[in-house]
């Protein structure tokens, strides 16, 4: 029998199964994998998700009902057909789709995550399938394959299960976790590691524990910095406006209608809003559409009710400043507070807030500076913020007012300029080093 001839009888054999293989996962303890699950996926945002290999969509239902954008491929159309009702009933978006796991059919760099459940050993060129996935992985993606492994850490598969004919084009039907993570690095991932799943396992006994093999790319701890920042700002949230809150805020008023606009009507995104300081200012001053976004969830719900309890009328939505969730063109002014020096990618990051401006419109970025040197003297000890996990990726994290420049005059802005904002003041620096940087973006010819 041909590789061809065994893809088919293994397609068809799970035809066959659909309805006993839903019927057996539905055994599973959910909520403790939901659990795993998120913890392994963090905060959903924009992320996307890929399941290889979805059958009846356990693992795709699982991650859409965290709130990821998510997709799932199998060579099953019985498979697929059960996982589309399932995901109607939960009134669920995911895109399924019959195809090839050695083929996929999405562009490079599509997900953020691909997500597979004991599929690696049903494939005939695991290294190829591999290979492939990593392919849609975007830079800094991850790859989790879910998979039994019993007490000498391997995976024993039911033999007769296609038949000796197809068996023999099964390389990994009785492979050890050792061999998996030797095949990861051999198709291109450079961080890989084996961790148990305890306490969901049902018939442990015959199949084995659940572990997760993680593959990730050689930017992975660049990655990870960004959990890293998000978790000290939650941490940060309820002590932030101890020595952030503004004050003079009639002098700030009068700074942000001069860089705004006259417009109240205009679309205003506050990126990286953190408690909301300078989204709900805008709201006391009347503009009505303006829209704070934060990776601290923790933050933000400090930033809701000061909107709350001001009737300013903001919301306030999730998002990295890396991959905002938003239409291009959609917005009239991007503003932003001491966010630039946190930037693990600054230019791509400003490139995104372009995509996301509308032509003639406007970026404002606030930062405190000194006249002659960096950022604030007295912040200093904000460099070694966030540890050595993030803070060498923190490209502006010692920029001068120069550097600033050259990153909005590069990033193809128009009519760059920075503006001394005297007399604006926060809790504890009386300081008058507050300087906004402005750049709009090129009209339409």
């Amino acid at each position: 029998m041909d590789e061809r001839a065994a893809k088919d009888r293994i397609e068809k054999y799970w035809d066959k199964e659909a309805k006993s293989f839903d019927e057996e996962h539905s055994k599973e303890d959910k909520c403790k994998w939901k659990e795993y699950f998120q913890s392994l996926l963090g905060m959903p945002g924009t992320q996307k998700v890929l399941d290889v290999g979805t059958g009846t969509g356990f693992l795709a239902i699982m991650a859409a009902e965290l709130g990821f954008f998510v997709s799932g491929i199998d060579f099953s159309e019985k498979m697929l057909e059960i996982a589309r009702k399932k995901t109607k009933e939960r009134e669920l978006d995911i895109f399924y789709i019959k195809g090839d796991f050695n083929e996929l059919p999405f562009d490079n760099s599509s997900f953020d995550y691909v997500v597979n459940s004991r599929v690696l050993w049903t494939v005939t060129d695991p290294e190829k399938v591999l290979t492939e996935w990593k392919r849609v992985l975007k830079k800094g993606g991850q790859l989790l394959n879910f998979l039994r492994l019993t007490d000498k850490m391997r995976v024993e598969t039911p033999l007769e299960i296609y038949g000796s004919e197809v068996q023999e084009h099964l390389q990994l039907k009785s492979s050890s976790g050792s061999e998996l993570i030797a095949l990861c690095h051999a198709a291109g991932f450079d961080k890989v590691d084996l961790v148990k799943l305890p306490g969901i396992a049902v018939d442990a006994a015959v199949y084995g524990e659940w572990y997760v093999l993680r593959a990730m790319e050689s930017n992975y701890e660049q990655e990870r910095a960004v959990d890293v920042i998000r978790d000290f700002w939650n941490r940060r949230s309820t002590t932030y406006e101890d020595q952030h809150e503004l004050t003079s805020l009639d002098v700030w008023k009068e700074y942000m209608k001069e860089l705004i606009g006259p417009d109240l009507s205009a679309k205003i995104l506050d990126l990286a809003t953190g408690t909301g300081m300078i989204a709900n200012l805008l709201g006391e001053m009347g503009y009505t559409c303006v829209k704070g976004m934060d990776i601290s969830e923790n933050m933000m719900d400090i930033a809701r009710q000061h909107a709350k309890e001001k009737n300013t009328g903001v919301t306030f939505v999730y998002g990295n400043a890396l991959e905002l969730p938003l239409e291009d063109s959609s917005v009239d002014v991007l503003v932003n507070c001491r966010l630039l020096w946190t930037l693990l990618e600054p230019a791509t990051a400003l490139e995104e807030w372009i995509r996301v401006v509308k032509p003639g419109g406007k970026i404002i970025s606030l930062h405190e500076m000194e006249e002659d040197y960096k950022v604030e003297e007295d912040v200093v000890w904000q460099h070694f913020l966030y540890g050595k996990n993030a803070d060498p990726y923190m490209e502006l994290s010692h920029a001068t007012k120069s550097d600033y420049l050259e990153l909005f005059k590069n990033s193809g802005l128009t009519k760059v300029k920075l503006v001394h904002m005297k007399g604006c003041q926060t809790l504890e620096n009386g300081k008058n080093n507050w300087y906004a940087l402005v750049g709009y973006k090129k009209e339409e010819k």
